[in-house]
């Protein structure tokens, strides 16, 4: 026998079932270029100089993770459908006589050859793709200091590795299949029945409490910090949820239609109920993997691109004037005036200052209780509150405004809490709300706060009171008070404005040695146009992360959808051709097959669409993480996202839908 006679039959073997293979080996090209392309990104110098080039290595960083575990799943997941189909083929070379050996021989031949064909090809295609990835990546993040492209090789060999890996994995897999499987099995391994799946209704109650979990945190979690923390509870909840749903509950409801004697008792029901049934057990693990992957996509554009679409906004509400900064002392007034140090600096930058406001604060968290704050250092959950407490000079000075308050009374501004309590509870004494306020001049830096907002306005005495309170409460983790100082410039360039911003910086640390000091004032001080460049990086590492995790999600969802149609395909062959021979006609035919198609695989489509919905308060709470409070844009984009990709659902339910009649006609 020809020592290459095993590589010669396993090229074969390859173009035989190119239909199949084909589609696996362009898939696995697209996941490695992608792969390549995000950790050369992430590992890149040139990524490196930019500036905010960390916050987007962050980002990359975590795509990269997400990239690594999605092919490995989905490489491995898709490579079942293959070894499937082929069992048939296999066990037709063992009654040739071929021995185990011998198959194990072809198997990792045939897999050498796929594993090289997608790895070489998905690195010349990342290599090639790379400079253009990296050009539109500076045109998305707004960034215009030319940056020299690097070349980074090590992202080659780690790429190559990590899918060398994958594939000697899914190898493995193969060869166990085929070293547990008899002759006979493999022979009619494609043709193996099913028995009927038993309705487990406890399977199902647990997959709709599971998803009715998920749901109930997504829609009711109102902290923001909570939605947080539980967002990947909610989504293990509802995924879990899915794979019981569509495993048992889709079984229980076929058997409810074949119940349904009306409806049943049709030739086009009849089979395609009594076919679904059968073999919904295989069936329902695809399904629930079209769905879950159907709402990342869904959720991951649609929530990239109304961040990348909300950055003035975010910019403008983060940083509502040009320049801030925050000092932090033990005394409630600051030596010196901040104002005349404000205003000399403007006059050596050579801008003028349209306005200056500066006020002086105290804040610290507490724990709502109703009414009650509760400040208790050994708190260990995620339910804070901030509190800010103004007096009642500054808010006159703040907003034009008299407060007139007594002792026992407040004032109360609420950014995401309560807005209905008559009385408040703080250090054991109750305050009178004299008035739930309507607005209040925020600074940036608040406006930057996960937590719900409570700013008191009170007279001095009683503000005194409470900064010795909560001195006592929290002790080392106790606060001091804030001046805040806020300083809208006169139309100016970018760069005069990064200048001021520089030299008020400088002119603070000189008039404030201790700025800064551990045993001093603490003190910070920010430009809109300084932090400019680090919010694009942020956000448009977002977008661009986003965008090429939804094609990747997409792409994934088209050969699951393409493959489950092969394979149905083929198992419904012989069975449509009895029907054929007792009497149908194939317009009856194609009508049943267009009947079943659609309930198989509009179903996840349906469902995904029922995910985003219940998901869209949750992802909504944590894009305000990100300074993102436009739900309208928001909304805007997910229904956008769903309407295209049912659309684009659609086409490839028709296209494939023809290739299934095709292998069921013969």
């Amino acid at each position: 026998m020809s020592k290459f006679f095993y590589t010669r039959l396993a090229k074969e073997n390859l173009k035989k079932n190119k239909s199949s293979y084909f589609p696996y080996i362009l898939t696995g090209i697209c996941t490695v270029a992608v792969f390549y392309m995000i950790l050369s990104l992430t590992i890149n110098p040139g990524v490196q100089e930019m500036n905010g080039g960390r916050d987007m290595q962050m980002v990359l960083q975590f795509g990269t993770a997400i990239v690594a575990i999605f092919a490995a799943i989905f490489l491995f997941y898709t490579n079942s459908f293959l070894i499937k189909r082929r069992k048939k083929e296999l066990g037709l070379y063992c009654i040739l006589g071929m021995d185990k050996g011998n198959l194990a021989r072809l198997i990792s031949l045939e897999t050498l050859l796929v594993s090289l064909a997608s790895v070489i090809g998905g690195l010349v295609a990342g290599v090639v793709l790379d400079r253009l990835i990296f050009w539109i990546l500076l045109r998305v993040v707004r960034y215009e200091i030319p940056i020299q492209y690097h070349f980074y090789a090590p992202a080659l060999v780690m790429t190559g590795a990590a899918f060398a890996g994958i594939y000697l994995l899914t190898l493995l897999f193969n060869l166990l299949q085929i070293g547990k499987a008899k002759p006979v099995e493999l022979l009619r391994g494609g043709n193996v029945g099913e028995k009927e799946p038993k309705t487990r209704l406890i399977m199902a109650a647990a997959g709709a409490l599971c998803m009715g979990a998920g749901y109930y945190i997504a829609i009711t979690t109102e902290n923001v910090i909570a939605a947080f923390a539980l967002f990947f509870v909610a989504v293990l909840l509802v995924i879990l949820g899915t794979y019981l749903i569509f495993t048992a509950g889709s079984i229980a409801v076929l058997k409810a239609l074949r119940w349904n004697k009306g409806y049943y008792y049709h030739p086009r029901h009849f089979i395609s109920v009594s076919g679904m049934i059968y073999r919904m057990k295989q069936n329902a693990v695809g399904l629930a993997n079209i769905c879950i992957l159907s709402t990342g996509v869904l959720l991951a554009v649609a929530t990239s691109v109304s961040m990348y679409a909300s950055v003035q906004e975010i910019i403008e509400t983060r940083y509502p004037t040009d320049v801030s900064f925050v000092m932090e002392n033990d005394s409630y007034s600051f030596a010196g005036d901040m104002e005349e140090v404000v205003r000399q600096t403007a006059q050596e930058v050579g801008v003028e200052v349209n306005s200056y406001e500066g006020y002086a604060n105290l804040e610290f968290t507490a724990v709502k209780e109703g009414s009650v704050f509760l400040t208790d250092q050994d708190y260990t959950g995620m339910d804070f509150s901030q509190v800010i407490l103004v007096n009642e000079e500054e808010y006159e000075q703040l907003t034009g405004r008299k407060a007139q308050l007594e002792a026992d009374q407040v004032l109360i501004y609420t950014r995401r809490g309560d807005t209905d309590d008559a009385q408040v509870e703080l250090f054991g004494k109750t305050y009178q709300v004299k008035e739930h306020l309507e607005n209040f001049p925020e600074n940036g830096s608040d406006l930057a706060l996960l937590m719900d907002s409570y700013y008191l306005v009170m007279d001095n005495d009683t503000m005194e009171e409470v900064y010795n309170g909560q001195k006592e409460a929290y002790q080392d983790y106790s606060s001091d008070y804030r001046y805040y100082g806020s300083i809208t410039l006169a139309e100016t360039g970018k760069e005069t404005q990064k200048e001021f911003a520089g030299k008020l910086r400088e002119n603070l640390a000189a008039r404030y040695p201790e700025m800064g000091n551990e045993n001093g004032m603490f003190a910070y001080l920010e430009g809109r146009v300084e932090h400019l460049e680090d919010i694009y990086m942020l956000y448009g590492g977002f977008l661009f992360l986003g965008v090429f995790l939804g094609l990747l999600f997409l792409m994934a969802t088209v050969l699951i959808i393409y493959y489950k149609q092969i394979s149905e395909g083929y198992d419904d062959q012989a069975r449509f051709a009895i029907m054929r021979k007792v009497g149908m006609s194939d317009r009856e035919i194609r009508k049943t097959i267009d009947e079943q198609v659609r309930k198989v695989f509009f179903l996840p489509l349906g469902m995904a669409t029922v995910h985003v919905c219940a998901a869209f308060p949750l992802m909504n709470r944590m894009l305000k993480l990100m300074n993102m409070y436009n739900t309208k844009l928001f909304l805007a984009c997910t229904a956008g996202a769903v309407v295209l990709f049912a659309l684009f659902y659609t086409l490839v339910f028709k296209v494939t839908a023809r290739t299934y009649y095709k292998i069921v006609k013969g």
